[in-house]
């Protein structure tokens, strides 16, 4: 009965008045949006009551525009992730303004994959991830599930590092790239739909919150005895802790108020390291960050039960923070317009520069963003047995993906010209990287009244935030779709999270962001995103290709021709990465031949999903069943 009870405790509805055991299947379905949860976009009673008879998409609206925007800029982060900026400084350093060409049209080549994951969701009511179920074998099935989650894993770790690079310049170095790891895993609390859960968490920041203002009241009252009550509080402290490794764990424990650490170690060595300013200032900062995390926590937790336009809101600010903080980084620095315009007008690509090319078009494409896209738009309340509906909606998204994709354009052009103005031709071209970036540009343009290191810093940080939280949502969505997992959204959040929290924590202990490593690190973990995009591209392009799929809703044979060459291409660029990191990173016969046995393998599975549905594989299962 425990196990029983506990099963049901985890199954959406379960515990606390769920569902009866009679329930049908169908009603535990793996589903993107519960129908409460969707957005209607009527804005008229003639909105309602019109039948979908009506031959002619209805006039451009503004305000059902506004009611349908939202996906597109969630789908646009990933076009925005610290794999993606790093990409546009690595490409503005090493080439200047002669790749920014190649960005454009990377882009419109990625907003062609996500207008069709978008119209494959809209014609359908299902995301990607669920019709390759119904689509596939299971083994089929499972392999493709497999393979996206190793793209997330390792999109996963470059978003996470990235969020923990930018905590750790904006602390000064307090915090270690670890713990930057540890307090963006939390934001998986954001899925939880479990109010005990909220309600739990919101107790222990709540908490933490009390605690530091308690201590913030505590300095003013002391105000100069401060340095004898923290040296007579040490002298207690250094007798009761007389281990290194208790010291570390109280570290450890406060890693949310990095000021907090310091006061502990200032107290453990006797007061010391710390004089009364500076504890002043230390326990004063320990308020703010205790209100910091402690709103950011409680943001987290209620956003998505208030509703989805609130949590579309909240990341929407965020893509706004890296906005304006590249923007003022363009001001700052000045890149040269008419080198910009040439550089996006006239094609340009030498011999040293293809592998700053290959990065650009393999991170502007990212395989989990291609089954997100076609779950998010399903947010929206649309009527899928009315082709009125479907049109209009279709019609929308696609506008809205497209104004989102400006935006990110915009954002990685800012990128890529400030590093091109700053470090085009110098000799930190060949080593600069999201770790040092932020040094560079502070040595480079430090005279400003706010260091440019903390405005790279933070759009890092809302960079990487964003990009975390979308990963979450996209491996829930791909999880549920592939398996059909029947569980509560907090738990799902947490078995995906940990996909990639566990193997990240592994990367931040054992690298240092200024190890030459990470470089190599990095490199392999663009190749294994890379080499996972034919198992988005090829089920998407085969899906949105078949009338008994997507109904009157099917893509042309025109728009069918150019996607299959948009694979193609990019499948090219895959193998001159997998070739490149093969040749130069790969040493002993070992593993080069189990590497080959593995891309056999590999090249198989792609050509099995390619020609699973032409005439040639409907004859072979044919012939083959008339012989058995």
């Amino acid at each position: 009965m425990a196990s029983r009870d506990l099963a049901e405790s985890l199954l959406p509805g379960g515990g606390g008045g769920g569902a009866s055991p009679s329930a049908s299947h169908d009603e535990y379905e793996e589903r993107a949006y519960d129908s409460d949860d969707k957005v209607s976009i009527s804005i008229s009673d003639s909105d309602e009551d019109d039948d979908g008879a009506a031959p002619s998409r209805p006039p451009f609206s503004w305000r059902k525009l506004w009611r349908f925007t939202g996906p597109g800029f969630l789908m646009c982060i990933a076009f925005l992730d610290p794999g993606n900026l790093e990409g546009d400084l690595q490409a503005g350093a090493a080439a200047g303004y002669q790749l920014l060409w190649l960005l454009l049209w990377s882009t419109v080549m990625g907003a062609l994959v996500q207008l069709l994951s978008a119209r494959l969701g809209v014609a359908t009511g299902k995301h990607l991830a669920e019709l390759c179920r119904e689509e596939y074998p299971p083994w089929a099935t499972r392999a493709l599930w497999a393979m996206t989650e190793l793209a997330l894993v390792g999109a996963d770790i470059q978003e996470v590092i990235g969020s923990a690079i930018a905590i750790k310049i904006l602390s000064g170095g307090t915090v270690p790239l670890w713990g930057g790891v540890v307090i963006t895993a939390f934001d998986w609390i954001a899925d939880a739909s479990s109010l005990r859960y909220q309600w739990f968490w919101l107790l222990l920041q709540g908490s933490d919150l009390c605690l530091g203002f308690f201590w913030f009241l505590l300095l003013l009252v002391l105000d100069s005895d401060l340095e004898y009550a923290s040296r007579g509080a040490s002298v207690l402290l250094a007798d009761w802790m007389k281990l290194r490794s208790e010291i570390v764990v109280v570290c450890v424990l406060c890693l949310f108020s990095p000021e907090t650490v310091l006061l502990v170690q200032s107290m453990a060595h006797g007061g010391s390291m710390l004089h009364a300013a500076e504890c002043s200032r230390a326990v004063g900062q320990l308020w703010l960050q205790s209100f910091r995390f402690s709103s950011m926590c409680f943001i987290f937790l209620f956003l998505e039960n208030y509703g989805v336009r609130k949590l579309e809101a909240f990341f929407g600010v965020l893509i706004a923070t890296m906005a304006i903080s590249f923007a003022v980084m363009f001001g700052e620095t000045k890149p040269s317009g008419k080198e910009l315009l040439i550089g996006l007008v006239v094609p340009k690509l030498s011999s040293k520069t293809i592998k700053q090319a290959v990065g650009i078009v393999g991170c502007i494409i990212m395989p989990h963003n291609v089954f997100l896209h076609s779950a998010l738009v399903q947010s929206r309340k649309i009527d899928t047995n009315k082709k009125s509906r479907v049109q209009e909606a279709v019609y929308y998204y696609n506008i809205e993906s497209i104004l989102a994709l400006i935006v990110s354009f915009f954002i990685n052009i800012c990128v890529t010209t400030v590093f091109a103005k700053g470090f085009y031709g110098t000799q930190q071209a060949d080593n600069i990287g999201l770790e040092n970036a932020g040094q560079y540009l502070q040595e480079k343009y430090g005279t400003a009244f706010f260091p440019i290191l903390y405005i790279w810093a933070i759009g890092l940080l809302a960079s990487g935030q964003s990009s975390t939280i979308t990963g979450t949502y996209a491996g829930q969505f791909v999880m549920g779709g592939f398996l059909n997992l029947r569980l509560k959204k907090w738990l799902r959040a947490l078995i995906t999270r940990s996909f990639a929290i566990i193997p990240t924590m592994i990367v931040a202990l054992f690298f240092d962001t200024e190890d030459p490593t990470m470089d190599v690190l990095n490199e392999a973990l663009n190749v294994l995103q890379s080499i996972q995009i034919p198992f988005a591209l090829i089920p998407l392009i085969t899906l949105v290709s078949k009338e008994q799929v997507m109904g009157s809703f099917v893509v042309g044979p025109i728009t069918k021709v150019i996607s299959w060459i948009v694979t193609v291409f990019l499948m090219l660029i895959n193998g001159y990465l997998i070739l490149s990191f093969y040749i130069t990173d790969i040493r002993g016969a070992l593993l080069r031949s189990s590497l080959c046995v593995v891309l056999a393998v590999y090249v198989a599975f792609i050509i099995y999903l390619i020609v699973r549905n032409t005439s040639l594989y409907s004859r072979l299962c044919s012939s083959t069943s008339k012989s058995s």
